[in-house]
């Protein structure tokens, strides 16, 4: 911590006072008052213990007599290369402020992985996420002072992937809609909706088809097809609409041994991996058809 010359100060004037109490002291009267100080309590500033070890005591005394300067003798020394961070590249020192600057809700650990991730940035050293955090602070860029008095917009989402796959399943109505003919009425033209089934960790929609009527039959026809190609998966994450909050489709999944989860309310965009996928990879999404 930086410390102030008045807090330095004053940490002399504590350090002077246990000098003065040995300075003109004999060797055998200098042991005994050092003995009494080390078993004193002491009110020893900017420090949460209380008692002196005897070899700060000597280390004080040594430097006081080796001292050549009495205005700065014992005031404690001040770091040269305090805010240089060595250990930093200056791609890394670039990378950093411009990838804080762009989000500043990025954690360290994240910040500390991306370094490591990009070529231009993983050499000469890896910096630990404490000297990450120290850099961005001494530049004024910790998430603190970047998001003082800030309202975010809109609900900040941070990257989020499953570990493995078949450990969450997303399900959703998602994906171009088509017009068909009505099947039980071939002259009328009705809206078909897709219903998708796709793995977090892969991105493999494990399930897909097109529906007229959206139900939690549909649904758990679609989760039934599923299971019985790829396995039961531990979450079905879904949103809290009709055909996914039936009881029928939570006491199957049950059984089974999948916990279903729902998203919280209003909050439709907490799945939009599956809108994404059926949209910017729409071979995949045929493919499932």
């Amino acid at each position: 911590m930086r410390r102030t010359f008045d807090e330095r100060l004053s940490r002399k004037e504590f350090r002077m006072n246990i000098v003065n109490r040995l300075k003109d002291l004999s060797a055998n009267e200098r042991g005994v008052m050092v003995d009494k100080i080390i078993n004193e309590k002491h009110n020893i500033p900017f420090s949460k213990k209380d008692t002196l070890s005897r070899a700060t005591i000597y280390r004080w005394l040594k430097e006081f007599n080796s001292g050549v300067d009495a205005g700065t003798v014992l005031m404690g020394k001040v770091r040269s290369d305090r805010d240089d961070f060595r250990i930093l590249s200056e791609e890394q020192k670039d990378a950093l402020m411009l990838w804080r600057y762009e989000n500043p809700y990025r954690t360290l650990e994240d910040l500390r992985n991306e370094l490591m991730t990009n070529d231009s940035t993983r050499f000469p050293y890896v910096p630990s996420t404490a000297t990450i955090g120290r850099f961005l602070r001494s530049k004024g860029l910790s998430r603190s002072v970047l998001t003082k008095n800030e309202k975010p917009k809109a609900k900040i989402r941070l990257a989020f992937e499953a570990e493995y796959p078949q450990q969450i399943w997303m399900a959703d109505t998602k994906g171009p809609d088509v017009y068909v003919k009505d099947p039980s009425d071939p002259d009328n033209i009705v809206c078909a909706m897709p219903i998708m089934i796709i793995d977090d960790n892969s991105r493999f929609l494990v399930a897909a088809k097109y529906v007229i009527v959206e139900n939690e039959e549909a649904v758990m026809d679609l989760f039934f097809e599923a299971v019985l190609r790829f396995g039961v998966c531990e979450i079905l994450y879904a949103d809290r609409g009709g055909p996914y909050m039936g009881k029928r489709l939570k006491r199957a999944a049950a059984i089974i041994g999948c916990n279903i989860i729902h998203a919280a309310r209003q909050d439709c965009e907490a799945k939009g991996k599956i809108l994404y996928d059926a949209f910017y990879y729409p071979h995949l999404f045929i493919k499932a058809l």
